[in-house]
C-alpha cells in the first residue's frame, strides 16, 4: 500500500471512530431514561439479598448477646458486628433512597417534556390559515378560530409560529374568570383575549369589549361569531379615554400597534390615521352592573382610561385590572414610570407582573419594566379576594 493510500485509510479510521463516538453518545443520551429504571431494579434486587442476609446475622447476634451465650469476647465482637450491620444497612437504605429521589427527578422531568412535546406537535398539526374574502385570513389559534386582515403580516407570522400573541395574560385570564363574571376588553384588536374569556366563563358571562378601527371591529365580531360566543359579547367601535368625541386614530404597521397618540414608526401622514369615537368607561358601561375584570391596551392611552372610568372602579371595590407597561408609551406621552404607576395607586391599587409565558403573578421593579419592551400588570385593591382567588399573599 503507498503512503498516500495508507494515510488516506487512517483518516477514514479516524473519521469512523468519531462517527461511532458519537454514535454511542447519542444512543447512550436516548436509552438512559429506561436504562436507568432497570439498573435501580436490578441493584435493589442484589442488594435485597444483602438485606435479608444482614437482618438474619444480626437476629442471630441480638439473640446470642442477650442469652448470654460465648464468651465476653465473643459479646464483644458481636456488639461491633451488630453495630457495623446498623451502619451497612443505613448506608443502604440511605443509597436507595438518593437513587430512587433521582429516578423520581427523571421520570418526572421526562414525562413533563414529552407532554410539552405532545403539545407542542398537537398545536402545529392543528395550526392552520385559510385565506377568506380579499383581505382577511382565517387562523385557528388556543382560544378559536380568529379572522386577521392579510396585509398585517407581522400578526399573521406571530399567529402562525406561536399560536397566539400574550399566551401569559391568556392563561391567567382562564384561571381567574369564571362563569357569570363580566370582562372589559379596552384595546380588542382582533378578539383573542375576549375569545379566551368567553371561554373561560363558558359562554356564560358579559364581555364589553371596544376597538376603535372599523375593519379590526368586524373581523372581531365575526371571530365571536364564528366560535359561537357572540351572545355574550358587546363590541363598541370606538376609542377609550377620558372624555367623549371624536379623535385621530394613528395607524401603526400592525393593528396591535394604533394609537391615539402619535407614533413614531408610522408618522403623521393622512394615509396612517382615521377619525373614531371616543367614550368614556363612566358613559358607556351601565351604571348597575357589576365588573370583574377591565383588561387595558391601549398604546399609551392607559391613563387617560383609568381617569375616565373613575366612578366605574369606585362603584367595583372588588374589580381588577390588566393593564399594559410600554417604555416606548411613556416616551411618546411624555410621563415617567412613578407618575404611570402612582396614578394606579392613588386609586388604592396595587400591582404584580404578569409572566408572559406561564401567566404566573411576580415582583418587578422599575429598572426590570423599564427594560423590558412591554409587560403587562395585574392591578387589585389589597382587600380584593383577586388576590387570594390567584393564589397571592400581599
Amino acid at each position: 500500500m503507498t503512503e498516500p493510500q495508507t494515510q488516506s485509510a487512517m483518516a477514514f479510521k479516524i473519521r469512523l471512530k468519531e462517527i461511532l463516538r458519537n454514535i454511542a453518545k447519542k444512543l447512550y443520551g436516548y436509552s438512559r431514561p429506561f436504562v436507568r429504571p432497570v439498573a435501580f431494579r436490578t441493584r435493589t434486587f442484589f442488594t435485597a439479598g444483602l438485606r435479608d442476609e444482614l437482618n438474619r446475622m444480626q437476629h442471630e447476634l441480638t439473640h446470642q448477646i442477650h442469652h448470654g451465650n460465648g464468651s465476653n469476647d465473643a459479646r464483644v465482637l458481636a456488639a461491633g458486628l451488630h453495630q457495623a450491620i446498623q451502619a451497612s444497612r443505613q448506608t443502604i437504605l440511605e443509597e436507595l433512597a438518593f437513587e430512587n429521589a433521582q429516578l423520581k427527578t427523571t421520570l418526572r422531568d421526562t414525562v413533563a417534556r414529552l407532554d410539552r412535546v405532545e403539545q407542542y406537535a398537537l398545536l402545529s398539526a392543528r395550526r392552520a390559515a385559510v385565506h377568506c374574502e380579499p383581505g382577511t385570513v382565517l387562523v385557528r389559534t388556543p382560544t378559536g378560530f380568529v379572522l386577521c386582515p392579510d396585509s398585517d403580516h407581522a400578526l399573521l407570522a406571530a399567529l402562525l409560529e406561536n399560536g397566539e400573541l400574550e399566551p401569559g395574560t391568556r392563561r391567567l385570564i382562564e384561571r381567574f374568570l369564571e362563569p357569570g363574571d363580566v370582562f372589559v376588553d379596552v384595546g380588542a384588536n382582533i378578539g383573542l383575549i375576549s375569545l379566551a374569556a368567553a371561554r373561560a366563563m363558558q359562554g356564560n358571562g358579559k364581555i364589553f369589549a371596544f376597538e376603535p378601527f372599523p375593519s379590526t371591529r368586524a373581523m372581531m365580531e365575526r371571530s365571536l361569531w364564528i366560535n359561537g360566543l357572540s351572545h355574550i359579547a358587546h363590541v363598541r367601535e370606538a376609542a377609550v379615554s377620558n372624555q367623549n368625541g371624536r379623535s385621530t386614530l394613528f395607524l401603526g404597521r400592525t393593528s396591535g400597534h394604533h394609537s391615539i397618540f402619535a407614533l413614531d414608526e408610522a408618522g403623521t401622514a393622512s394615509a396612517h390615521q382615521v377619525e373614531v369615537e371616543l367614550v368614556t368607561l363612566d358613559s358607556t358601561l351601565p351604571r348597575d352592573q357589576p365588573i370583574t375584570l377591565i383588561k387595558i391596551d391601549v398604546e399609551g392611552a392607559e391613563l387617560e382610561v383609568v381617569e375616565g372610568a373613575t366612578s366605574t372602579l369606585q362603584r367595583n371595590e372588588d374589580v381588577a385590572l390588566i393593564a399594559e407597561f410600554g417604555p416606548s408609551h411613556l416616551r411618546r406621552t411624555a410621563r415617567g414610570v412613578d407618575e404611570w404607576l402612582g396614578a394606579f395607586e392613588k386609586l388604592g391599587y396595587c400591582f404584580r407582573r404578569i409572566n408572559a409565558e406561564t401567566g404566573a403573578l411576580e415582583n418587578v421593579t422599575q429598572d426590570e419594566l423599564l427594560a423590558a419592551e412591554s409587560t403587562n400588570l395585574f392591578f387589585a385593591r389589597p382587600s380584593a379576594p383577586a388576590w387570594k382567588k390567584l393564589g397571592i399573599d400581599l
